[in-house]
C-alpha cells in the first residue's frame, strides 16, 4: 500500500544474546542509501504503523533493515538464512516507555479496552495506534467517569498520548487557565497556515480527516467552541465568536494575509471575522465556506420534511461506498452527530447562569441560534463557496445565498456529492484536492515562501494558549 515501499518481511531471528527476536527487512522503492540517510525514520514510522494493524503484538518486529533486495534462492523462494542480523545502529522498534504512575497505569489500561491493543506505551500517538473519533468520544467519556474531570476531544490534538493525557490530569489546569480555542491540528510545512472554526457541534474534529490530506505541507488550525470544558463562559453570538477566535489567530499571525474558513456555521464565523480583519486594513486571501447557508435566505421548513431529505442524502451518499467505508462513514457521522450534545451552563447577559433558574444548553443549540440571529452585511472580497451538487428543498439558491453580498465575486467548488459528506473519507479526498490547488495559487500570488519567520509567525503563542 505505501509507495515508498516496494518488499517487506517479517522474519525471526536468533540474535547473539541467545534471544529470538522478530526483524522487518523493507525494500525501498527509492535509492537505498538515499532512503537510510534522509528518509529512514520516518519510512519506519509508517511501517510501524501498518504493522500494528496487521500483525499481533508478539510478532511485532523489533528493529528495522533496509535491504537493496530480498534474497532469493534457487527455488525462487526467500532465502532466509541470508536475510542479515541488524547492526547496532540499526533504527530499534521505538522504545518501550511503562507507565510512571497510577494516572498512566489507568489511562494505559483504558486505551488498551478501547483500541484493543495490549502493548502500548505511554508515548505512543493515539490516533498512530488506529484511534479514531468515535474511540475518541468513547475514550474523553470513560476519563470523565473515572477521574471526574471533563476534556474536549479536541485535546487529542495537543495531548495524543498516555503521558501527555496523564500530565493535564495530574497538574489540573489551575483557577486562572484559559480555555483556548486555538487548537493546532497539523503543525508541518512552511505554508501559510489555513485557520478553520468549528461546526454547530462546537468541535473541531470533524476536520482531522482533511488535516491528513493536507500533511505535510499545509498547516491547518482549529478554532473550537468556548463552553466545551463545562466551566468557560459559552459566546451567543457570531460576533462574539468571531471577536474571540480573532484574539488568538493574531496572536499567532500577527500579519495577513489571512486564510480563513469553516464548515457550516464555521464559514458564517469565517465570514464575520473576514469582515473585521478587512476593517483593520488587513488582507483576508481566503474565506471559503464549506456548506454554509445565509440563514436569512433559508425558507420555513417542517421536520419530517428536513429528517426525510437528510435520510435520502446519506443513503445516496452511503450507496457509492465500499463495505469498510461505510462503516467507518457510518461511525464518523454519529461521531460528529455527538459532537453538539456537550452540555454547558449558558449565562445571560447579566452573568446569571442559565441552569439556575431551570435552563440548559447544549453547545449546538446556542450555535445555532447565533447562527439563525445573524444578518451578515456585503464583503468586499472574494468568497470560496464549497457546495454539494444538491441541497436541501428549504435552502432553494443553488449560490447559497452570498451572491448578493459578495461583492468580490464568488469561487464556486462544485462537489460531486450530497450535503454532510465533504469532510468523511473517502469524500474528502475530492475537497482536499481542490482546496490544495486554491491554497496553492494563493501561495503564489502572495509570494509568500518566506511567510513562516520568527517576526511574523509565534509559535510559542500556540504554546502558550493550548497549554
Amino acid at each position: 500500500e505505501d509507495q515508498s515501499i516496494k518488499d517487506v518481511i517479517v522474519s525471526q531471528k536468533n540474535i547473539p544474546e541467545g534471544l529470538k527476536k522478530y526483524i522487518a527487512y523493507l525494500v525501498p522503492s527509492g535509492n537505498t542509501k538515499e532512503i537510510q540517510s534522509q528518509q529512514k525514520p520516518v519510512l519506519i514510522k509508517n511501517l510501524r504503523k501498518k504493522l500494528r494493524s496487521k500483525l499481533p503484538e508478539s510478532m511485532l518486529p523489533e528493529s528495522f533493515v533496509v535491504l537493496e533486495k530480498i534474497p532469493i534462492d534457487i527455488n525462487d523462494k526467500i532465502n532466509f538464512d541470508e536475510l542479515p542480523l541488524p547492526e547496532k545502529n540499526e533504527i530499534q522498534f521505538e522504545d518501550f516507555i511503562a507507565p510512571g504512575n497510577k494516572t498512566e497505569e489507568k489511562l494505559l489500561s483504558l486505551w488498551q479496552e478501547l483500541l484493543n491493543v495490549s502493548k502500548i506505551s505511554v508515548k505512543d500517538n493515539f490516533f498512530e495506534l488506529g484511534g479514531k473519533s468515535l474511540l475518541a468520544v468513547k475514550l474523553f467519556n470513560r476519563i470523565e467517569e473515572e477521574f471526574g474531570q471533563r476534556f474536549p476531544l479536541a485535546m487529542l490534538f495537543t495531548a495524543s498520548t498516555i503521558q501527555d493525557l496523564a500530565n493535564k490530569l495530574i497538574n489540573k489546569e489551575d483557577n486562572n487557565f484559559e480555555w483556548p480555542s486555538l487548537i493546532p491540528i497539523q503543525t508541518k510545512g512552511s505554508k501559510r497556515p489555513l485557520f478553520l472554526v468549528h461546526g454547530a457541534g462546537g468541535n473541531v474534529l470533524l476536520y482531522n480527516a482533511l488535516a491528513k490530506q493536507l500533511e505535510p505541507d499545509y498547516p491547518l488550525y482549529g478554532l473550537q467552541s468556548q463552553g466545551l470544558d463545562g466551566n468557560s463562559k459559552p459566546l451567543h453570538t457570531i460576533e462574539e465568536m468571531a471577536e474571540k477566535y480573532l484574539q488568538e489567530i493574531i496572536a499567532v499571525q500577527p500579519k495577513g494575509p489571512y486564510l480563513l474558513g469553516g464548515y457550516c456555521l464555521g464559514g458564517t464565523v469565517a465570514y464575520e471575522m473576514a469582515q473585521r480583519l478587512r476593517l483593520r486594513g488587513e488582507e483576508v486571501a481566503m474565506v471559503a465556506m464549506m456548506d454554509t447557508y445565509n440563514m436569512q435566505k433559508m425558507l420555513k421548513v417542517n421536520i419530517t420534511t428536513y429528517m426525510t431529505q437528510k435520510i435520502r442524502f446519506h443513503l445516496a451518499n452511503a450507496v457509492k461506498l465500499k463495505p469498510k467505508d461505510l462503516w467507518e462513514y457510518i461511525k464518523e457521522k454519529k461521531r460528529i452527530y455527538d459532537d453538539g450534545g456537550w452540555r454547558v451552563d449558558s449565562h445571560d447577559q447579566d452573568g446569571v447562569s442559565r441552569a439556575e433558574s431551570g435552563f440548559e444548553a447544549s453547545v449546538q443549540t446556542l450555535n445555532d441560534k447565533a447562527m439563525e440571529d445573524y444578518i451578515p452585511k456585503p464583503y468586499e472580497g472574494v468568497l470560496t463557496l464549497v457546495k454539494p451538487k444538491i441541497n436541501y428543498k428549504f435552502y432553494p439558491d443553488p449560490k447559497m445565498g452570498w451572491s448578493d453580498l459578495a461583492v468580490g465575486g464568488l469561487d464556486i467548488i462544485d462537489l460531486p456529492i450530497n450535503p454532510h459528506a465533504m469532510l468523511v473519507n473517502p469524500f474528502v479526498e475530492i475537497f482536499a484536492k481542490e482546496l490544495k490547488s486554491r491554497l496553492d495559487r494563493l501561495e503564489g500570488i502572495s509570494n509568500t515562501a518566506n511567510f513562516i519567520e520568527e517576526d511574523n509567525f509565534n509559535l510559542e503563542s500556540i504554546q502558550l494558549t493550548t497549554k
